[in-house]
């Protein structure tokens, strides 16, 4: 909404007081001549309401000065150098160490288990060897018959098994 020059001007003086007389009845005739423009007036009214219902803080004479200070403190550090040549030969430092000790965590990880499971078919392998239960090259000829034999259905007489469980008690 595009305020008159006259409306903003009766604004800003009610920022800082209170209306006189004249500036009512100026007030009054522009909003009497534009009606769109008191939702806005009533608005400013309530703001300024509300500040003025603030407590009124005390602040010390040299407020400004330390302020200023402390601003001109601040712009004075020297800004922190973003492509200096240090930051740039250091920064990935940490970067590829931390990759490198991950590659290191997971190739001897890696080894360990290798070792662990070869070493562990070796000691099963001596254990067949010692206990002489290794198949003859008889059996290993007919491998694939006795392994068939395992996959023959059995069926089972339960009539028979209910008669003989008192006797085997």
């Amino acid at each position: 909404m595009n305020l008159s020059s006259d409306l903003e001007e009766l604004l800003e003086i009610c920022w800082t007081r209170d209306l006189n007389d004249r500036e009512q009845a100026r007030l009054r005739r522009l909003l009497a001549d534009n009606p769109a423009w008191e939702p806005a007036w009533r608005e400013n009214l309530q703001v300024v309401a509300g500040i003025r219902c603030l407590p009124q803080e005390v602040v010390s004479a040299n407020f400004t000065e330390r302020v200023m200070a402390k601003v001109e403190a601040r712009d004075t550090r020297p800004a922190r150098a973003e492509s200096s040549n240090r930051n740039w030969s250091w920064g990935w430092m940490p970067r590829w160490g931390l990759a490198a000790a991950l590659f290191l965590l997971v190739a001897v990880g890696g080894y360990v288990l290798w070792h662990s499971e070869s070493s562990r078919m070796v000691s099963n392998l001596s254990d067949v060897t010692r206990s002489g239960a290794a198949p003859t090259l008889e059996e290993l000829r007919h491998f694939d018959t006795i392994q068939s034999l395992g996959q023959v259905p059995i069926n089972v007489d339960w009539d028979l098994i209910a008669l003989a469980e008192p006797a085997l008690q």
